[in-house]
């Protein structure tokens, strides 16, 4: 597939992401100048198909097995929370504090559920219960993945549950500022209303350590367009009541400032519902040169980065 073809799919992927978060009405005409069926499938490699899907059953041309595929990820996310749900009242009765992580909250700044698609659930908890942790997985059924292979344990059970279960937020290969920052992340909480051991970050601790989390991703093997649609969900939501000053100086601290400020240009460019009404063709007239080339790299990552992008930031660290 061409290059060009290729980059009138992502201005697709991106309009649509804008359409669904923004709650408008995708053209038709605009769209038609590529398969949708490339679109679905382009999609799905960021983790952002049920989003497009959303947007394109609003158009009616979704296709018929991409939205079977949004409709499991609904169901997904149901399991996964009810399940959870389960798991930490197995925590609170045996008194472990825990923290759920990352995509348990960012969904909910999502316009529906399942838009904002989850391969797992993410858990911090006292890494002092570790074995007691793995004890109350394997009595419900799992089976144990990983275990004490790096800073979190991975367990499974058909048909979709896959928990990770973590003891700190950053493992040994990103020592440095960022697992410094977050060496105590339950410092950086507050309980959560109706537990005794449940916590959750302030919104502002939660954003940097969503940030922290991508910029990790970033720098290793790349981060996907999904990074954009959470940044614009949770701004959307929660921006104005954030505290700028401390996240800009917290930011600074860890040395993501830069990156923050791109990505969330990018983010507030390419996703506001005026640009998006616009139809917009050509994204590097629209974005400066730099800020295009880190929309390119993104739509090369995928959701979790590729090897060729990890191979180039390992040489040039």
């Amino acid at each position: 597939m061409s290059e060009q073809k290729v980059t009138k799919i992502y201005e697709r992927i991106i309009y649509l992401m804008g359409c669904a978060l923004n709650g408008i009405e995708p053209d038709v005409d605009y769209l038609s100048v590529v398969p949708t069926e490339d679109i679905c499938k382009y999609a799905n490699a960021h983790s952002v198909g049920a989003l497009v899907t959303y947007a394109l059953e609003r158009a009616k041309i979704a296709p018929a097995e991409a939205v079977t595929e949004k409709n499991m990820a609904i169901r997904k996310i149901l399991l996964l929370d009810a399940e959870r749900a389960a798991l930490t009242r197995e925590l609170e009765a045996r008194k472990i504090k825990y923290m759920p992580l990352k995509g348990v909250y960012l969904k909910e700044y999502y316009p529906a559920i399942g838009l904002r698609q989850m391969a797992d659930n993410d858990i911090l908890f006292d890494p002092e219960y570790r074995r007691e942790v793995r004890r109350i997985f394997e009595s419900r059924g799992y089976t144990v993945e990983s275990y004490e292979g790096s800073n979190h344990d991975v367990y499974l059970k058909a048909p979709v549950y896959n928990y990770e279960m973590h003891v700190s937020l950053f493992d040994s290969y990103h020592r440095g500022r960022l697992a410094d920052y977050f060496s105590d992340p339950f410092s950086k909480a507050v309980r959560i209303a109706g537990t005794e051991y449940g916590y959750k970050m302030t919104d502002e601790d939660f954003y940097i350590y969503v940030k922290a989390h991508e910029y990790k991703h970033f720098t290793s093997g790349g981060t996907g367009l999904r990074a954009f649609s959470d940044t614009y969900a949770f701004l959307s939501k929660r921006g104005e009541q954030l505290d700028r000053d401390y996240l800009d100086k917290e930011f600074k601290t860890l040395g993501i400032d830069e990156y923050v400020a791109k990505i969330e240009s990018i983010a507030r460019t390419l996703l506001g519902k005026d640009f998006i009404s616009s139809m917009p063709e050509g994204f590097e007239k629209t974005l400066p040169e730099e800020l295009y080339e880190i929309l390119r790299y993104m739509c090369q990552s995928g959701s979790y980065g590729i090897m060729e992008h990890n191979v180039d930031n390992d040489i040039s660290r």
